[in-house]
């Protein structure tokens, strides 16, 4: 289901990638909605694979701006039997608004939250290596952060670094569910190794879309 699901984020994200079937190579308008989705399943309830089409659009998350995010929205969304955590309403690029007072500040009146929980009111941003160093972007961002943390969102930054292993990716969450208040039962020995194996999906560096 993690295949379909993927496809799904991919169709109505934001971004496009590269003719070789993986990669980020822009931004771009979404393709399709979910909404647009179901209505095409109600239209052909009998189509081959439109059950599990129908049951993986559940756990499609639009609006997503890099590939990255969508591995932190599976990770959240997808139940535990698939290897997510089972955190049922995730939101990519919420707008936040952010006090008046702080407009001029900020350079804006809003911001945009990369993976959103609104359970939590938690944040979880993707810090890549091409958009977020140097001297200007940092400052950026970490002024970025102080003011949503002041208007109420909780922010953790996903790094390349914490991302760059499994065992990294299990403290990080965990750090993720301290720092918004999630809480978690212990695994099963099955529900381990579902994670490690949408981990490796997601970062196998052979797989490609299409």
């Amino acid at each position: 289901m993690r295949e379909v699901v993927e496809i799904g984020d991919y169709l109505c994200g934001l971004f496009s990638i590269g003719d070789s079937g993986h990669g980020y190579t822009g931004q771009r308008d979404a393709l399709t909605t979910p909404e647009s989705i179901a209505g095409f399943l109600d239209q052909a309830p009998g189509a081959y694979g439109a059950k599990q089409a129908r049951r993986a659009l559940r756990y499609v998350v639009e609006r997503t701006a890099s590939p990255r995010e969508i591995m932190l929205c599976s990770a959240l969304v997808l139940p535990k039997s698939e290897g997510g955590r089972g955190i049922r309403h995730i939101v990519a690029n919420q707008e936040v608004k952010v006090p008046e007072h702080l407009w001029e500040f900020a350079g804006t009146d809003s911001f945009y939250c990369d993976v959103y929980i609104p359970s939590a009111r938690g944040d979880v941003e993707y810090d890549s290596e091409q958009y977020h160093t140097g001297r200007y972007r940092l400052d950026h961002t970490q002024k970025r952060r102080n003011i949503l943390e002041v208007s109420g969102v909780k922010t953790m930054s996903a790094t390349p670094g914490q991302l760059s292993s499994f065992e990294y990716f299990q403290n990080f969450m965990w750090m993720l569910n301290k720092r918004f208040g999630l809480r978690e039962r212990g695994l099963t020995d099955v529900q381990l190794g579902a994670r490690r194996d949408l981990y490796e999906f997601f970062n196998d560096p052979h797989r490609i879309l299409f």
